[in-house]
């Protein structure tokens, strides 16, 4: 096996680098990513071997993209930090305390000081920014002026702990002051240099511990008028380290920095503590606004050392600065899509992201779920029945919803529980949405249905049938994925009710949830058809030639005491026969054609004037996109 053979393609042209993690547990944090621009060639038939070679439990072996929280994708380069030597450790040396004498070897002690996500660093007001949003530091701030409190000497500066000094709220935590401290010259610099002092108020996030999840608000000294915030501290009387003095009248943040945070742009990185342990767990936000002190109480910070005790500047190595703009979704979630020729708002890269714009993607009753099988509701187990009414749709017409085309004004149904819901739509993902007992699918193929002379996105009910690889699906052969790879859709009419009956022979799971895709609504009744259907590897393979790796399916989702039910009613009233829905079901119809859209396939059943007007657009884009299936 002649690896460098193989990869040498791949390996002469550019790369892409990161710092990651392992992507299986135990997710290590130590990984350098080196992602080759160059990719390799495989075909369809070798994808489906390959998937076939894992346990039906592990059909996805991927895991969902993560959110960069701050770091940097460089391109065809690598940021490596300089080498230090270190004074050399004997067998009968104890532990060393740290000092800041040799702050490059605080490592030997403290690994985590050799981290690539340290602290402090050179903000570069003038160079590219991660992001650059135009929202100010909208922050929750509960600071509270505290009375009682002490100020006591460090190596630094000075010192006063947090109880009781309040919180600021960010993205739906709560962090609460663990103490602040200033320090004279300032550790970050700007645009190359340091200004005369920094102040740093650490906070904590609620229910955290050890040094978790802080969040560090960095606020800049300028020479200039005297601070009457730093003359109430007086540290100046302070003359050996460690000394502890009282503080006259309240101590209070919400005065002194509540109208300069509500005012200022800053900066934001990731990055750690400036002293050991060094842990890089520290959400950095830099006003960009400064406050100003005399030179008098600069010298009183330093207190009778005035020796410089910081640490350097650490190198960025390849971390986004951010500006004005908020972590996580806030920054991802709006970047362009992949897809120059998409039009979806939302995206199955970043799924965690849909709640920024649909609420109700948070919610508690969110789909889809696992199944279990051994933990069905007896409360909700019984004879419920669904009748299958689709029979053949014709006259359908081609409606573009933002993330697809889909059927619009078929007729038929279904009715469930007394009721009769109307279809709105078919649709497929690949993988499965659903799993159950902890096993995802290959394919699953939703059909949307809303109770008559409901509106809006009321009472909804979405039949799901499964697929897993078996024999040939003539149903998805007629949309044009078959074995034998044909150059166009196959003719006839199609009646979707022969499928659903062979699913629902089974029975069905019964549960209360949402639409998988944005908005997230939750009026869903889902029924789940026991009984799985099958289709080939070709089918499948056909299918991945749209979708790619990644598929189209989203994670599921946490049941949140919700129960699962299943029907037990196996008699034939339960399982409808086709119905003709117009009386017509002999009636030639036009074959459907199968389009990608951005959350599955539909079937778009068009009439003669509908796909004369279509066919040059929707031919040409089903072509391109299923190039591996009809070969030109």
């Amino acid at each position: 096996l002649d690896l460098r053979n193989e990869l040498e393609a791949a390996l002469d042209g550019n790369f892409y680098h990161y710092e990651g993690s392992l992507t299986a547990p135990p997710c290590t944090d130590s990984v350098q990513w080196f992602v080759m621009e160059t990719s390799l060639k495989v075909s369809a038939g070798q994808v489906v071997a390959f998937t076939q070679k894992f346990s039906p439990s592990e059909i996805t072996h991927s895991r969902p993209l993560q959110l960069r929280s701050g770091r940097s994708v460089v391109k065809g380069k690598i940021s490596v930090a300089g080498e230090v030597t270190c004074p050399t450790r004997t067998a009968g040396d104890a532990e060393r305390i740290w000092t800041y004498e040799v702050p490059q070897c605080w490592h030997e002690d403290f690994p985590m000081c050799a981290g690539r996500a340290q602290s402090p660093i050179n903000i570069n007001t003038q160079g590219s920014f991660a992001a650059e949003g135009s929202v100010r530091f909208e922050v929750e701030l509960q600071y509270r002026a505290s009375l009682g409190r002490s100020v006591q000497r460090t190596s630094r500066g000075f010192q006063v702990a947090g109880v009781d000094l309040g919180s600021l709220g960010i993205g739906g935590a709560r962090y609460d002051v663990l103490d602040f401290h200033v320090q004279c010259p300032s550790e970050h610099a700007v645009d190359g240099k340091k200004l005369a002092c920094e102040m740093q108020v650490v906070h904590q996030k609620d229910g955290s511990t050890g040094f978790d999840d802080l969040l560090v608000l960095s606020i800049l000294f300028e020479i200039g008028a005297e601070n009457a915030f730093l003359k109430q501290i007086d540290a100046g009387r302070l003359s050996f380290m460690g000394q502890l003095a009282g503080i006259p009248g309240a101590v209070d943040l919400q005065a002194e920095l509540g109208a300069l945070i509500s005012s200022s742009d800053f900066f934001r990185y990731d990055g750690s503590l400036t002293s050991p342990p060094c842990s890089e767990t520290v959400s950095w936000y830099i006003l960009s606004k400064r406050l100003t002190l005399s030179q008098d109480q600069v010298q009183a910070v330093t207190g009778p050392s005035p020796d410089a005790y910081h640490r350097p500047l650490q190198l960025v190595n390849g971390r986004g600065l951010f500006k004005n703009s908020l972590p996580g979704c806030q920054v991802e979630h709006s970047e362009p899509l992949l897809s120059e020729n998409s039009v979806a708002p939302w995206r199955y890269l970043l799924p965690q992201c849909w709640l920024l714009d649909h609420h109700q993607c948070s919610g508690q009753r969110q789909s889809p779920i696992n199944i279990n099988t051994t933990q069905i509701s007896p409360s909700m187990t019984g004879m419920a029945t669904i009748k299958l009414q689709h029979g053949v749709l014709e006259g359908s017409s081609v409606q573009h919803a933002g993330h697809g085309l889909q059927v619009v004004d078929a007729e038929g149904g279904v009715t469930y529980s007394g009721n009769f819901y109307n279809i709105t739509e078919v649709h497929f993902h690949f993988l499965s949405e659903h799993a159950i007992d902890g096993r995802l699918f290959p394919g699953e193929m939703h059909l949307l249905h809303q109770k008559a002379g409901s509106t809006g996105m009321d009472d909804l009910l979405v039949a799901a049938v499964l697929y897993e690889i078996g024999a040939e699906s003539f149903f998805l052969r007629q949309l044009g994925l078959s074995a034998d790879q044909p150059s166009r859709p196959a003719p006839g009419s199609i009646l979707l009710g022969d499928d659903l009956k062979a699913a629902a022979s089974g029975g069905f799971y019964v549960y209360p949830g949402s639409l998988t895709t944005p908005p997230c609504t939750e009026s869903v009744t889902w029924v789940v058809f026991v009984k799985h259907l099958t289709a080939s590897p070709a089918q499948f393979s056909g299918a991945q030639s749209i979708f790619g790796i990644q598929g189209n399916n989203r994670p599921v989702q946490p049941l949140n005491g919700r129960q699962v039910g299943r029907n037990l009613d196996l008699s034939p009233q339960a399982v409808a026969t086709t119905t003709a829905v117009r009386g017509r079901a002999t009636t030639t119809t036009t074959a459907p054609v199968l389009q990608q859209t951005g959350k599955g396939l539909v079937d778009v059943f068009a009439n003669g004037a509908t796909l004369a007007r279509m066919a040059g657009l929707v031919w040409g884009v089903v072509a391109l996109s299923l190039s591996l299936v009809w070969p030109s």
